[in-house]
């Protein structure tokens, strides 16, 4: 089965969340996705569906500007960027 990618089709915008512990897997795995990013995707709001995600690692900014480059040649949806940040 060939993977479909859903996309907004808003401006850009900032959603900040926690990453919270979780104590039977004990990792950092659980992210809660916040009504706001549920709003730009509504089609994870469809709770028969089945839904899958991609995280993609780069270590140079030349990497993720071949990528997007690459992407839209290809006229395919652009990746949502994620970072992790640590409260002080």
């Amino acid at each position: 089965m060939m993977p479909q990618y859903i996309q907004s089709v808003n401006e850009n915008k900032t959603i900040a969340g926690k990453i919270y512990y979780s104590e039977s897997d004990r990792a950092w795995n659980v992210i809660r996705f916040k009504k706001e990013l549920l709003d730009e995707f509504t089609d994870l709001c469809d709770r028969k569906s089945k839904f899958f995600y991609e995280m993609l690692l780069f270590y140079r900014y030349e990497q993720i500007e071949r990528f997007i480059q690459k992407l839209k040649k290809e006229g395919k949806a652009p990746p949502m960027l994620f970072r992790f940040g640590r409260f002080k």
